[in-house]
């Protein structure tokens, strides 16, 4: 698909296109496969103490254990694989002349879209991956009163923000030409 079309199926008659932007290939990556191994190895260390007690009394179902080991991994990293393709292939962020937009999806393709007139907050955020990975990439927030961005919940969680371009390289320039864009249309 080429990244001009992304939005045709959202996109209003009166409406153009200024920019589509796609994540930037290895920080995404990296990003899914940081995150499948910290939950490869929390299951494998809790796995390990149950299968552990079991291998104390029956010590010959050591090798079925190893088998069903890497089974169980082979199958968890093939389908991080697939699903992370898929979700890479169906991701895109844009912005038109009215909006802010994103498209992404697994099984099916889902659209955010957050009004200009709308947004009442932005945040760049470069994580620590993007610096060790030297990828200038960062992601764009973009809040607005019905979905702040940073806002704290009671449980002291960062609120999960909704408009959110990931892994966009040069990220303070993309903010800044999106808000030049912004600016010549008032």
């Amino acid at each position: 698909m080429k990244m001009k079309h992304a939005f045709d199926d959202i996109i209003e008659k009166d409406e153009e296109i200024v920019e589509v932007f796609k994540p930037q290939k290895t920080r995404f990556w990296w990003g899914i496969v940081s995150s499948s191994l910290m939950i490869v190895v929390a299951v494998l260390l809790w796995s390990l103490i149950v299968v552990a007690g079991i291998l104390v009394d029956y010590p010959e179902a050591a090798p079925i254990v190893a088998l069903g080991f890497l089974a169980v991994i082979t199958f968890v990293l093939l389908l991080v694989a697939i699903f992370g393709k898929t979700a890479y292939n169906n991701r895109f962020y844009a912005y038109s002349n009215k909006r802010i937009l994103i498209r992404s999806g697994i099984i099916g393709i889902d659209y955010r879209t957050l009004e200009f007139q709308a947004l009442t907050a932005t945040i760049v955020r470069v994580s620590f991956l993007d610096r060790v990975l030297r990828t200038n990439t960062g992601t764009l927030m973009f809040g607005s009163p019905s979905s702040p961005v940073g806002m704290a919940p009671a449980n002291n969680n960062v609120a999960a923000n909704s408009y959110s371009f990931r892994n966009i390289e040069d990220p303070y320039n993309t903010l800044r030409e999106i808000k030049e864009y912004m600016d010549s249309k008032k």
